[in-house]
């Protein structure tokens, strides 16, 4: 081997390795430790927990709300006077009344039955505007034998016959400008009642063209252009809508399933219209939203749920429900689109709550035959009795001053 081939040779050698030690330096690579060690969840680790087919989901009226309450402002109810009746005749109470140390004094008597005529008990009351004079239905079974419509003056404690028929009249009810009442009548002498109306000075009746056999609980709009009302016979309930200067009569809500029961309730806007509908097991207060052509229902439970009274900016509802297994009943609130779900009482024996004003409302405690009006705030944090227990007590209006 020459020379130079062997300085050729030991330099390839030479830097073969070099190379090998090179690679043989590097550092290793750290075998991974279970301190270090990432764990990719999977779909089983999930939080939520959906209920099963058989598990109905819950509706927000499920859960009732809790009522905070609030400072109570007694002179919000300033010179308002509360109507009620009793087995002898109609008093009357003047708020406020009722502070944590003060009773509601007794109230006055307006009317005294025996002072009048042999007139029998007296369920409602229809004031006309801006007057000291209202209109009821009662019978003078000394006169005719039957249900007749007067009207009564609160100055003067006189009364005057409206009708003098030997037909049955029901309660009248007033239009909100006073110029005319609605009633339920039987004119045929046929045991049927219809809806007609009549001028405030007893002329001019007029029947509305007749849908089933038995029609009750008419019901004026705020604005005094339309009546709804309940017809009925044996297999079923409906409700219509009378417009008055048109003398239209239209079903209401044909396609409703469930039967209707009790009356209507007009939203103060006059754009709902709250009844009642009688399921298998109870009764749930059900809405028409007139902007919707439609209706839905707030609650559906085992509970009897009584007519609904509306708040003054029409977003809220008080009302009462007897619970069916308990055997009690008490008052709730509840929003106008069915949230908001708030038992207010829990005393058993509460019903037929009608606001006063956003703070006060009153209702009825009905207990082994004998009830008194109490006056309740709506946070259920105060409430004052404002008649004494006794039969036949029963709340005919509230007129605002």
């Amino acid at each position: 081997m020459s020379r130079l081939n062997f300085q050729r040779l030991l330099a390839v050698n030479i830097l073969l390795g070099l190379l090998i030690v090179g690679c043989s330096t590097q550092p290793a690579e750290p075998t991974p430790t279970a301190a270090t060690e990432v764990i990719v969840p999977t779909e089983t680790a999930t939080v939520t927990v959906m209920p099963s087919p058989t598990t109905p989901l819950p509706t927000p009226t499920d859960a009732p709300e809790i009522i905070e309450p609030v400072e109570l402002d007694f002179s919000s109810m300033e010179g308002i006077q509360i109507y009620y009746s009793t087995t002898s005749g109609i008093e009357s109470v003047l708020l406020p009344c009722g502070t944590e140390n003060s009773p509601c004094s007794e109230g006055q008597e307006l009317v005294a039955f025996s002072q009048m005529t042999t007139f029998t008990q007296i369920e409602r009351i229809s004031f006309f505007p801006g007057e000291e004079k209202f209109v009821f239905s009662s019978g003078d079974y000394s006169h005719n034998g039957s249900d007749d419509l007067f009207l009564y003056d609160l100055a003067t404690g006189h009364s005057r016959r409206l009708t003098d028929t030997s037909d049955y009249n029901d309660t009248a009810w007033l239009s909100p400008d006073g110029e005319t009442l609605a009633l339920i009548a039987d004119r045929n002498g046929g045991g049927h009642s219809y809806l007609h109306t009549i001028g405030r000075d007893g002329c001019c009746l007029t029947t509305i063209p007749n849908q089933l056999t038995y029609e009750k609980a008419p019901a004026w709009s705020p604005d005094g252009e339309q009546i709804a009302f309940f017809s009925e016979d044996r297999s079923q309930a409906k409700l219509f809508l009378y417009t008055v200067d048109t003398k239209a009569v239209k079903e209401l809500l044909p396609r409703l399933s469930k039967k209707i029961s009790g009356a209507a309730v007009w939203s103060p806007d006059g754009g709902k219209l709250a009844f009642v509908a009688t399921l298998d097991q109870g009764a749930d207060i059900c809405i028409v939203d007139f902007s919707l052509n439609d209706y839905f229902c707030l609650a559906e439970s085992k509970h009897i749920e009584r007519l609904p009274s509306w708040s003054a900016d029409g977003a809220r509802l008080l009302y009462s429900a007897f619970d069916i297994e308990a055997g009690t009943e008490d008052v709730y609130q509840i929003n106008a689109d069915g949230t908001g779900k708030t038992q207010i009482t829990d005393a058993g024996s509460y019903r037929n709550p009608v606001w006063v004003n956003s703070e006060f409302f009153l209702c009825e405690n009905y207990n082994q035959g004998e009830s008194q009006l109490i006056l309740i705030s709506t946070d259920g944090s105060w409430e004052q009795p404002i008649t004494a227990q006794a039969g036949g007590v029963s709340l005919l209006k509230v007129v605002y001053p």
